[in-house]
Parts: structure tokens; C-alpha cells; sequence
């Protein structure tokens, strides 16, 4: 079950990642 724990983890920095950049950057869409 170690491949679904890494799924969740790279979803997981992904979303992160993505709230980061929606927050750091103003709106442009």
C-alpha cells in the first residue's frame, strides 16, 4: 500500500503548491 501513500502525498503537494501560488499571486485569470 506504499504506491497509494505516495499518491496521496504528490496530491497532496500539489494542492499546496497550487493554494501557494493562488495566494502569492494576484489574480490574473
Amino acid at each position: 500500500m506504499q504506491g497509494v501513500w505516495i499518491i496521496i502525498q504528490v496530491t497532496g503537494r500539489r494542492v499546496r503548491a497550487h493554494r501557494l501560488t493562488y495566494i502569492g499571486m494576484p489574480r490574473s485569470h
